[in-house]
């Protein structure tokens, strides 16, 4: 089967004008359309088809990609460590990966075909009608792309807030007052007993204390008490009770609440990561 010629244009037809050549942007508008993406003005879009059919087209609209994956990556890392904690090495990596995979995904015909849309030319540089996202103007484009960074900046903040431990488990924890390390000196039953490393937990209007005590009586050894305004309690069983190196008494089991336990726990955390578990 076979095509018709196409057919000469009538005598005294104006002849169709010449293609008008490819101008090349100045270097600010080149760097808004390689870094930002920006639409370039009509009179530089023709060179935009030129410019897709370079082979290190694909090399910085991938690489642009990935930056700006990046960008989301930190906004996550910055909101998690100023509400909850810095999220661990292996999370950030993973997400590095997942935004490599992502920006590497898309083939070289789908990111031409994405540029030359949004740039409103054809591959011969021809102007073309607005599809899709490309009826936006630069302007535009920028407004909803400050939005979607502010919408995921929220949501990251949110989900870290989410995080957060509450009650007990968010108690303070460091090195204790003046207050607190005289009390407990006041009842050990020799005087030359050092009490290494000590911490404290505050919760409520409660406080764990936990100390290395090194005595003459023996290699040094791990106490906790229960501080409740002046009162002190030692938190030990019966069966090491014997070696108490203060005066308190144990306390009494009827004294005991759900909170200590948890307050417990949140203190052992504590002495595991050297008292860094939440300032104080």
């Amino acid at each position: 089967m076979t095509t018709a010629p196409t057919p000469d244009p009538p005598a005294g037809a104006p002849a169709p004008p010449p293609l008008a050549p490819p101008v090349a942007p100045p270097i600010g508008w080149l760097l808004a359309y390689r870094v930002l993406g920006l639409r370039l003005p009509a009179e530089h879009r023709a060179w935009v088809a030129q410019d897709v059919a370079r082979r290190r087209f694909l090399t910085w609209r991938e690489g642009r990609s990935f930056v700006w994956g990046l960008a989301l990556v930190g906004l996550y890392y910055v909101a998690q460590t100023a509400i909850f904690e810095p999220p661990q090495r292996r999370t950030l990596l993973r997400f590095a990966l997942l935004v490599l995979a992502t920006a590497l995904l898309p083939s070289g015909k789908t990111l031409v075909r994405r540029t030359l849309r949004w740039q409103r030319v054809d591959r011969r540089g021809q102007p073309v009608q607005p599809k899709g996202w490309a009826v936006l103007d630069n302007r535009e484009a920028v407004v909803v792309g400050v939005a979607v960074l502010v919408l995921f900046t929220g949501a990251t903040s949110l989900y870290a807030f989410a995080r957060r431990p509450t009650g007990v488990a968010a108690a303070k924890c460091g090195k204790p007052d003046e207050a607190s390390i005289s009390l407990i000196r006041s009842g050990l039953k020799d005087e030359t007993t050092a009490l290494q490393e000590p911490r404290q937990l505050t919760f409520g209007e409660k406080k764990l204390f936990t100390a290395m005590v090194d005595g003459p009586e023996g290699p040094p050894r791990l106490w906790i008490w229960l501080i409740e305004g002046s009162e002190v309690y030692g938190l030990w069983t019966p069966a090491v009770a014997k070696d108490n190196p203060t005066s308190f008494a144990t306390l009494p089991r009827e004294r005991a609440d759900p909170a200590l336990g948890a307050a417990i726990q949140r203190l052992v955390e504590c002495i595991g990561d050297g008292g860094r578990g939440g300032g104080g």
